[in-house]
């Protein structure tokens, strides 16, 4: 869908804001690789759309949005603060596997995720934990990875 839409996260999180129950969740996850985007000549990560899009949903956040990103927590609390355009956070997650001959092996896939929670009763006592959370203020960005630093 990001081939055609470049805007697909933002118009998730503005239609769950409007169809999801207090405590609904929305959950983002996608692999941090290039993607070629119609009608443009060059490749961009797929989590730098994702991260972008979150911004100018939160950057439109008013009274009527109750949708609110919670984690990776430090991610969350800093996203408006971090001036860097092609910022993301990035884990690896370890896949473990067999292969035709029933061998193991692994191979680490590298994704980005960010939740998002309705208000209502769960997300106040996040929120009371996300306050408590010690965070830095902005990340440190490490070649193309966004850091999100605890102190």
């Amino acid at each position: 869908m990001l081939r055609y839409d470049t805007n697909i996260w933002y118009s998730v999180l503005k239609a769950g804001n409007e169809i999801l129950k207090p405590n609904g969740i929305i959950c983002f996850n996608d692999v941090s690789m290039k993607i070629e985007i119609k009608d443009k000549s060059y490749e961009e990560f797929i989590p730098i759309y994702m991260n972008n899009n979150v911004k100018k949903y939160i950057l439109e956040d008013n009274d009527s949005n109750t949708l609110k990103y919670i984690i990776p927590f430090c991610c969350a609390n800093s996203i408006m603060k971090c001036p860097r355009k092609n910022c993301y956070s990035q884990f690896s997650i370890d896949v473990i596997y067999k292969d035709k001959n029933n061998n193991l092996g692994h191979y680490n896939s590298l994704v980005d995720y960010k939740i998002f929670l309705k208000n209502g009763e769960i997300f106040n006592n996040i929120q009371k934990q996300l306050k408590n959370h010690n965070c830095t203020d902005t990340c440190i960005y490490d070649k193309r990875q966004c850091l999100c630093i605890v102190k």
